[in-house]
C-alpha cells in the first residue's frame, strides 16, 4: 500500500495538479479498513485550494475516495471538520447486510405472529405512564401515555393515548393528541393526530386521521388549511411486517428482553405516504441514574428508519420506558403525575381530568 500510495502521489500531482505536503501522506485506518491519507494544495481551479483526500482500501484493486476541498485559509477548519467525518465512517458488506436486514424481518415477523390476546392484554394493561422531557438539563415538556384494550368502529382491539407538550429553547410551544388502535389480527388500524404549534392569532394547526383496512392505507393531512390525501398499498409479504402505530408504542414489553438481538418491522409513514423499516435492538443490561436513583434496565436502541439515527430507550424488566434520548439530545425520563403538575402547573386543570 505504500508503494500504490506514492504512486498515487505523483498521479495527483500530474493529472490533477495537487501537490501533496511533503508530510501530507500517511498510511491510516478508516472505518476499519487500511487507507491513504493525503493532503495538499493545487487543484484544477485557477484558484489554488486546499484538499484532503482519503482512499479507503475496500477489495484488493478497489477503494472508497473521500475528499474535501476548499480556500487555503481555512484549511485548518476544514482539515478538523474532515477528521471528524472521518470517524463516523461505517463500511459494510451488502451480502452481509442485507442477510442481517433479513434475519431481522423474520425476527419481527416472527413476533407479530405469535402475538396471543394473553400477550397484549398485558401489554395494554391501562396503566397512565407519565414522562418529563429536558434539554440541555431544563425541563421543557412532558407526555402521559396510556395503553390499554379498547374498542373502535365495531372492532374490539388496542388503543394508545398519549398527550404531549414541548416547547424547545426559542420555539414555540407544541401541543399534541394523539390516538392509535389496532385490532389483534393487526387488518384493521386507525390514528388520529392533532397538533397545535403556537398561540394566540398565530397558532397553526396540524390534523391527521388515517386507518389500514386489508392491504390499504389511506390518511388525511390537514396543515396551515391547506387537506392533502394519501392511499398506499401494502405487499402481500409486507403485511406479515406490518407494524401498526399503537403496536409500536409497546414493542418493549413485546419482545425478549432477555436476548440481545433485532427485530425489524414496516411502518406507514404518512407524511411522506411511504413505508419505512423501523429496527428495534435489544443492546442488554444497563444501569442508569434516575432522580438520584440507581435503576437496573435494559437498553434498547429504536431506528425509525433506515436514514434516520436511532434513539436510546431504557426499560426496566417489564418493558416500561424508564428513560429515552434522541441523536439531537432530547431526553426523556419517567415521572410522575405530581411532579408533571408541579412543573407544568398552568396545564393543571387539563392533566387533572386523566384519570
Amino acid at each position: 500500500l505504500k508503494t500504490f500510495a506514492q504512486g498515487l502521489r505523483r498521479k495527483l500531482a500530474r493529472e490533477q495538479q495537487l501537490y501533496i505536503y511533503k508530510d501530507g501522506l500517511r498510511i491510516t485506518t478508516v472505518g476499519g479498513n487500511k487507507a491513504i491519507d493525503l493532503s495538499g494544495e493545487g487543484g484544477l481551479s485557477e484558484l489554488g485550494m486546499w484538499q484532503r483526500q482519503v482512499w479507503i482500501k475496500v477489495a484488493p484493486r478497489d477503494f472508497l475516495i473521500i475528499a474535501m476541498s476548499g480556500p487555503k485559509g481555512l484549511k485548518a477548519h476544514l482539515d478538523t471538520v474532515f477528521t471528524k467525518i472521518l470517524t463516523t465512517v461505517e463500511l459494510i458488506d451488502p451480502t452481509d447486510a442485507l442477510r442481517v436486514r433479513n434475519a431481522n424481518l423474520k425476527r419481527g415477523q416472527e413476533l407479530l405472529a405469535g402475538l396471543t390476546v394473553k400477550k397484549l392484554a398485558a401489554a395494554f394493561n391501562g396503566r397512565f405512564h407519565w414522562y418529563l422531557f429536558r434539554k440541555d438539563g431544563k425541563d421543557v415538556g412532558y407526555m402521559v401515555v396510556r395503553a390499554s384494550a379498547a374498542r373502535r368502529d365495531s372492532t374490539d382491539g388496542y388503543a394508545i393515548d398519549s398527550m404531549v407538550r414541548l416547547q424547545l429553547p426559542k420555539d414555540k410551544i407544541r401541543r399534541a393528541d394523539r390516538e392509535q388502535f389496532a385490532n389483534a389480527t393487526r387488518t384493521f388500524t386507525r390514528w388520529r393526530e392533532e397538533m397545535v404549534v403556537g398561540s394566540g392569532v398565530r397558532v397553526l394547526r396540524y390534523f391527521e386521521e388515517g386507518s389500514k383496512q386489508g392491504d390499504v392505507a389511506v390518511c388525511r393531512i390537514t396543515s396551515a388549511g391547506q387537506e392533502r390525501s394519501n392511499q398506499k398499498r401494502l405487499t402481500k409479504p409486507m403485511l406479515k411486517t406490518y407494524l401498526p402505530r399503537a403496536f409500536g408504542m409497546v414493542l418493549p414489553r413485546l419482545v425478549d428482553l432477555k436476548t440481545k438481538q433485532a427485530y425489524a418491522f414496516v411502518t406507514y409513514n404518512s407524511q411522506a405516504n411511504a413505508f419505512d423499516m423501523r429496527t428495534f435492538t435489544v443492546v442488554g443490561p444497563e444501569t442508569i441514574t434516575l432522580d438520584a436513583r440507581r435503576v437496573e434496565t435494559v437498553r434498547i436502541t429504536d431506528r425509525t428508519a433506515e436514514d434516520t439515527e436511532p434513539a436510546s430507550v431504557w426499560v426496566d424488566p417489564r418493558g416500561t420506558v424508564m428513560r429515552m434520548t434522541t441523536p439531537d439530545g432530547l431526553v426523556m425520563d419517567a415521572s410522575t403525575k405530581n411532579a408533571v403538575i408541579r412543573r407544568f402547573h398552568d396545564d393543571e386543570i387539563h392533566l387533572q381530568r386523566l384519570k
